[in-house]
């Protein structure tokens, strides 16, 4: 038993010249947290998703490590927080990826903080299993010797197809 069970394999997929608003669109219209980005050859790039748009909402001096957790001296109004969503989704969601897309070509995708873990295909189910639970994210199973995106695993549709009879 291996992730081809437990992976999508046509998912929602973005290219890092498409705009932030475009994702944020397909994340709410599919509820995913997280969706992949691949190139024009369908290469995987990197992971988009919910937390790139948070950071971008938040003073840089908060998101840095160790940085601020005090924020009541920012202003925070609603209109001022749809004001800057509009903003940042006029950027490309390749802006959000640069220093991800290297780290995420070797293997297992953990040479950089920022860098998605990987699934390769004919990983086991369980280890699968664990590494949803490690990383809390949705997670790209990829070829290793093209770096083709051959599916996600979606925490919603593992959980859906563990809870079916059959």
């Amino acid at each position: 038993m291996t992730v081809e069970l437990l992976m999508n394999p046509t998912p929602p997929t973005l290219r890092a010249d498409e705009t932030v608003a475009h994702a944020l669109h397909l994340l709410l219209a599919r509820r995913h947290r997280v969706l992949p980005v691949v190139d024009p050859e369908g290469r995987f790039v990197g992971m988009f998703g919910v937390h790139h748009l948070l950071e971008s909402l938040l003073p840089r001096a908060a998101t840095v490590p160790g940085g601020l957790t005090d924020l009541t001296y920012v202003r925070d109004d609603l209109k001022d927080l749809r004001a800057r969503v509009r903003e940042v989704g006029t950027r490309t969601v390749g802006a959000y990826l640069e220093g991800r897309a290297e780290a995420a070509k070797g293997a297992g995708g953990g040479e950089a903080d920022d860098a998605p873990a990987l699934l390769r295909p004919g990983m086991p189910l369980l280890e699968t299993l664990l590494l949803l639970y490690r990383t809390r994210s949705s997670l790209p199973v990829v070829d290793e010797a093209s770096g083709r995106l051959l599916g996600v695993v979606f925490y919603w549709e593992v959980f859906g197809k563990l809870a079916r009879k059959g």
